[in-house]
C-alpha cells in the first residue's frame, strides 16, 4: 500500500526545488570525509571514513534516525545504538533506512509497516533498532555457518534484503508480488527470513539490489538472479511475468552474443542494471523516462520497434552505449573504457567510468521526474557526462572536468557523486537537495574493510583517491 501521508509530512516536495542542471559540489563539515553514501526518495545517509553514520533530508517517519521527524538541511550524526558502532553499509529507501555495522549487525529505522524493517508491523521508528537475521530451526550449520553476519543491505519501497558474509539472502516486508523470493504463500514477512530451497542454494551471492517491487542479485560465478514484479520487464527473463522465487537471468550477453559475467547489480523503480566484471553496463526493464539509454530504440526485442515505442519496456538485458561528445576534455567514455560502478534511481541511471587520462567521469541518463508524469526531454535518453559547477570548495578555482569521482548514486529525484579528498564534498544533481552514492566494488571492499576495522587510510587507498 502507498502512504501519501508520509509525502505530505516530508517537507521536501519535488515542486519546492529548482532542478540543478549541473553537479554542484557541497563541502562536508571540517574533518569529515565520506566514503560511502546512499540516496533515498527524499533523504540521504553517508558513512565517514571513521565509520560514523550521518543523515539529512526529509525526516518524516524517522527515516533520518535522529529521534524525531524534522527535516535536516545539513548532515547530522545518526543517533541510537548504531552511533556506538562502526557503520559499514547503508541503504536508503522511500520511507525507511537500513544499515550494516562492521561487526555484521543490521539496524533499521523509519516507516516499518508490513515488516519492511524486520521489526514486525510497526509505524514510525525514530531511532535505529537492531534487527535479527534468524536461521530456520532445520538449517544445518555445514551449509549456513552462523548465517547471521551481514555485509550488505538493499531496500525497495516496502521490502528489504540483507546479504550475509556466507553469500545468503534474507528478506522482509511486503511480498505480494514475489519480491521477497519466499514463494507464492509468503505475501508478508515481519522479520528477516532466509531465502532457500531455490536456484540460489548452490550459489554464493555477492551483490543485491531492490526496486519498487522486485529484487535482483549477482553471484560469485557471475550469474544474475531476479524475482518479484516482472510486468515492467525489470526481471530480464524475456517476458513480463512475475516470479515468486529467484530465477536465473539466462540472456546476459553482450552485443556479440557472448555470455557476460556480472560483478554487481542495481535496481530502479521498474528497471534494472548490471555491471560486468570487465566494466560494461547492461540495462533492462521500463524505459519510458529514458533510463535504458538511446540504444533501447534499436534493440532487437523479438517484437517490432513500434511496440517498444508504445509501451517503453525491454524484457532482456542489453549493453549501454556511451557515445563521444564533441569539445569535451578529457575525452568521454568509449565502448572500450571500463565502468567502475553503476547505480539506478527510480527513473534514472548513472555510471562512474574511467576516462582516457586515468581519472574518472560520471555519466547519467534517464529522467527523475518520470514518476511525476513529466515527459522526459530527448537528451535524457543518452548517457552523458555530468559537468561540474564551482561551489565553496576552498580550492580557489572552478572544478575541472578531470575531477576524480569515486562513487555515485541516484535517488528518487536526485543524483549525487562522492568527490575525492581534494574537494571533500558531495556533488548534487537533481530536483532536491539530498545527495548520495553507492560503493565501487562494494562487497569485496566491505569484507576487507571490516577486517581492517575501516581504517581511514585503508579506505582512501582502496577507493583510489591517492
Amino acid at each position: 500500500p502507498s502512504h501519501p501521508e508520509l509525502d505530505d509530512r516530508s517537507g521536501a516536495r519535488v515542486d519546492d526545488h529548482r532542478p540543478l542542471q549541473n553537479l554542484t559540489f557541497t563541502p562536508l563539515p571540517a574533518g569529515i570525509v565520506a566514503w560511502k553514501v546512499s540516496c533515498g526518495h527524499r533523504h540521504t545517509c553517508f558513512i565517514s571514513t571513521t565509520g560514523t553514520l550521518y543523515s539529512f533530508g526529509a525526516g518524516a517517519a524517522g527515516r533520518l534516525g535522529v529521534g524525531d521527524e524534522l527535516d535536516r538541511t545539513h548532515p547530522v550524526p545518526v543517533a541510537g545504538d548504531v552511533a556506538q558502532r562502526v557503520a559499514a553499509d547503508i541503504a536508503c529507501g522511500r520511507d525507511h533506512t537500513m544499515c550494516v555495522t562492521g561487526d555484521g549487525f543490521v539496524f533499521g529505522w523509519g516507516w516499518g509497516e508490513v515488516g519492511r524493517l524486520g521489526l514486525g508491523d510497526t509505524g514510525a521508528v525514530l531511532l535505529p533498532q537492531q534487527v535479527k537475521l534468524l536461521l530456520p530451526d532445520d538449517a544445518d550449520d555445514e551449509s549456513y555457518g552462523d548465517g547471521t553476519s551481514a555485509v550488505s543491505v538493499a531496500v525497495g519501497r516496502e521490502h528489504s534484503l540483507a546479504l550475509t558474509a556466507d553469500g545468503h539472502i534474507f528478506s522482509t516486508g511486503a511480498g505480494d508480488l514475489g519480491q521477497l523470493g519466499l514463494g507464492i504463500d509468503q505475501e508478508v514477512a515481519l522479520c528477516f527470513t532466509l531465502i532457500r530451497h531455490c536456484d540460489l542454494d548452490d550459489e554464493k551471492v555477492t551483490s543485491i539490489a531492490a526496486g519498487e517491487a522486485h529484487s535482483i542479485a549477482s553471484t560469485s560465478s557471475g550469474a544474475v538472479y531476479s524475482w518479484g514484479f516482472g510486468q515492467s520487464g525489470a526481471l530480464g527473463h524475456g517476458d513480463f511475468d512475475d516470479r515468486e522465487r529467484p530465477t536465473r537471468v539466462a540472456s546476459m550477453v553482450d552485443r556479440s552474443g557472448s555470455t557476460v559475467e556480472v560483478d554487481v547489480v542495481a535496481a530502479g523503480a521498474y528497471h534494472s542494471s548490471a555491471l560486468s566484471k570487465d566494466g560494461r553496463v547492461f540495462v533492462w526493464g521500463d524505459g519510458a523516462s529514458g533510463q535504458l539509454g538511446a540504444r533501447a530504440d534499436s534493440v532487437a526485442l523479438g517484437s517490432s520497434l513500434q511496440e517498444f515505442q508504445e509501451d517503453k519496456r525491454i524484457h532482456s538485458p542489453f549493453q549501454v552505449e556511451f557515445k563521444a561528445t564533441k569539445d569535451k576534455a578529457p575525452p568521454t567514455l568509449s565502448s572500450t573504457e571500463p565502468s567502475l560502478a553503476v547505480t539506478c534511481g527510480n527513473y534514472s541511471c548513472a555510471a562512474v567510468a574511467k576516462n582516457a587520462t586515468g581519472g574518472t567521469d560520471l555519466y547519467s541518463w534517464g529522467w527523475p521526474l518520470g514518476g511525476e508524469g513529466v515527459e522526459p526531454p530527448a537528451p535524457s535518453q543518452t548517457p552523458s557526462r555530468c559537468e561540474f559547477t564551482q561551489a565553496s570548495t576552498g580550492l580557489g578555482h572552478p572544478l575541472c572536468c578531470s575531477l576524480r569521482v569515486c562513487d555515485a548514486d541516484c535517488g528518487g529525484y536526485h543524483l549525487a557523486a562522492l568527490a575525492g579528498p581534494e574537494v571533500g564534498g558531495l556533488g548534487i544533481l537533481g530536483t532536491a537537495w539530498h545527495p548520495g552514492a553507492s560503493p565501487v566494488d562494494r562487497h569485496e571492499l566491505l569484507r576487507e574493510a571490516r577486517a581492517a576495522h575501516l581504517d581511514s587510510d585503508y579506505v582512501v587507498r582502496n577507493l583510489g583517491l591517492r
